[in-house]
């Protein structure tokens, strides 16, 4: 991210422990973490735990964690736990992640239906990166994870840039200059994250 250059207060530092499922996650999500924290003069100290899996596994090393934890000590400030919702609803997402079981608050980044569909919220951010927009999908491909991998794909060939990158690439960039209101203006998932986030920040920072 760009800095100022400006005069800051100190900050106050916070350590993070992140559950997510592949690159993409912990790109994206570990970006939306900085970025915040920035915002509110924290510095956060990420430390990912990756499980390639997919949620079934990442819920298990959570709950692995937690009781490892509660024998030796050393919680983090706060765990966020990434899963995308897919075909199971946030609801039900929401449900596998054992929140209680922590004495420190748990964030929960539930992206509906999968994490490249928040890439593809802010069409101005994407025009103003690559040269060009995209076309918004209008239909919510919950059962179909490779639709938006594919249409992020194809929206970056068509503004005939010369660069051959992937998804995981084009996430780097896109990822810092997202417009976080609009778009979580237009997806409750990542609205529901990011005051997740903030919460608990604020909360530990007391």
């Amino acid at each position: 991210m760009a800095r100022t250059g400006k005069p800051r207060s100190s900050s106050v530092s916070k350590s993070i422990s992140a559950f997510g499922e592949d690159a993409c996650h912990r790109i994206v999500i570990g970006t939306l973490i900085e970025r915040v924290a920035e915002q509110m003069n924290v510095e956060a100290a990420i430390k990912w735990h990756n499980s390639i899996r997919g949620q079934p596994r990442v819920v298990r090393e959570l709950k692995e964690y937690f009781r490892d934890l509660e024998n030796r000590g050393g919680w983090p400030d706060l765990i966020v736990v990434v899963m995308d919702a897919n075909d199971k609803g946030w609801n039900k997402r929401i449900r596998d992640i054992p929140k209680n079981a922590s004495p420190v608050p748990v964030v929960r980044a539930i992206p509906e239906p999968y994490i490249e569909s928040w890439l593809m919220l802010d069409n101005e951010a994407f025009s103003d990166l690559f040269g060009k927009g995209f076309q918004t999908p209008k239909k919510n491909f919950k059962h179909n994870r490779d639709f938006y991998k594919h249409a992020l794909r194809e929206a970056y060939i068509q503004t005939g840039s010369d660069d051959d990158i992937g998804v995981i690439d084009i996430a780097k960039k896109i990822a810092p200059k997202i417009n976080l209101k609009p778009a979580s203006g237009g997806n409750k998932s990542l609205k529901r994250f990011l005051k997740e986030l903030r919460d608990a920040l604020q909360q530990t920072s007391h």
